[in-house]
């Protein structure tokens, strides 16, 4: 397999696990985002929405003081994205 395959291929399971992620924020299965997006972060730990969704997630279940965490890191990911 290339590199670029299996850039591909990582790109495209990304796409997965977060839309999996919306589907189940529809239902309010928080654990299963939360599973996901630690799948996600650990593939790309610089995932501007995979680290929106964990705070959410996070948010939803109590733990607000972690999801902060999350949802800043996500604005200074959108936020660096629109300077560059």
């Amino acid at each position: 397999m290339t590199t670029s395959e299996k850039e591909s291929l990582l790109t495209l399971e990304i796409q997965c696990r977060l839309n999996y992620c919306s589907s189940k924020a529809k239902i309010s299965d928080w654990a299963a985002i939360l599973h996901q997006t630690k799948a996600v972060l650990k593939l790309q730990p610089g995932n501007a929405k995979a680290n929106y969704k964990m705070g959410q997630a996070l948010d939803r279940l109590g733990k607000k003081e972690k999801a902060l965490g999350y949802v800043e890191s996500s604005i200074k990911e959108l936020a660096g994205d629109q300077i560059a």
